[in-house]
């Protein structure tokens, strides 16, 4: 549990760089696969706590991400001294996700420059990790995530609809209705709300205890937020 915590954290940090709110869904968060026998019991709580569609416990990292290392010239300019270029260029020509890989593991790796073995770890090497377009990473702590920034119509309409519910929801707390209480939901919103709405309106209706869910002209409702989209709302408690 601890170490699903430590993976949900870096997934919200993934969504929050990259500007995806709570309730719109993503794709899938791509997460070390030296831990799936570990917490593949636990996947279904990822799917929750992340809103995410699919959990993929990935081996290579290549894919997603770019990797580079150089000297952290600060500390290896006066341990290595005129051998600090020729280390520099050996770490260009290594395979960067693999060094990185064992230094962060903690396991023993050593280069030997021009008769000189230096001991690599995270204080003599500028290390640099990036996600690819369409990709976000976080890492702390040893682990990584990486979330599939990409959002598909079929994503964006599901978010619409889920913000739709968080707003009806709302509205009824504030209008004071009983739990049980059936309702009538009219809107006024463009056609990217019209559309999650109709794709969505029975998921919509089970959620919230509406019978009817209705687009109006009227431009006096008032106005909830969606995911940026200006929406005019109202409920009418069904007698």
């Amino acid at each position: 549990m601890d170490l699903v915590k430590d993976l949900v954290k870096l997934g919200r940090a993934s969504r929050e760089n990259a500007k995806i709110k709570v309730r719109q869904p993503i794709r899938r968060i791509h997460i070390d696969g030296k831990y799936q026998s570990l917490i593949e019991d636990l996947v279904p709580l990822i799917k929750e706590e992340l809103n995410v569609k699919d959990v993929v416990f990935e081996h290579d990292l290549n894919e997603f991400m770019d990797f580079s290392l150089k000297p952290n010239f600060k500390l290896a300019g006066p341990m290595l001294g005129s051998n600090v270029k020729a280390f520099a260029a050996e770490l260009a020509k290594a395979d960067a996700a693999e060094i990185i890989t064992k230094v962060q593991s903690g396991e023993k790796c050593e280069f030997t420059v021009n008769g000189q073995t230096v001991e690599l770890n995270e204080e003599i090497l500028d290390i640099r990790i990036s996600a690819k377009e369409g990709y976000d990473v976080s890492t702390g702590n040893n682990l990584f995530t990486i979330i599939d920034t990409e959002l598909t119509e079929e994503l964006i309409n599901e978010g619409y609809a889920r913000e739709f519910i968080s707003k009806v929801q709302q509205m009824r707390k504030n209008n004071g209705y009983e739990m049980m209480d059936r309702i009538q939901i009219f809107y006024n919103g463009p056609e990217e709300i019209e559309n999650a709405v109709n794709v969505f309106e029975e998921f919509i209706k089970s959620e919230t205890l509406a019978d009817i869910i209705e687009k109006t002209g009227d431009s006096s409702m008032e106005v909830q937020n969606l995911n940026g989209v200006d929406t005019g709302m109202k409920l009418e408690k069904i007698m």
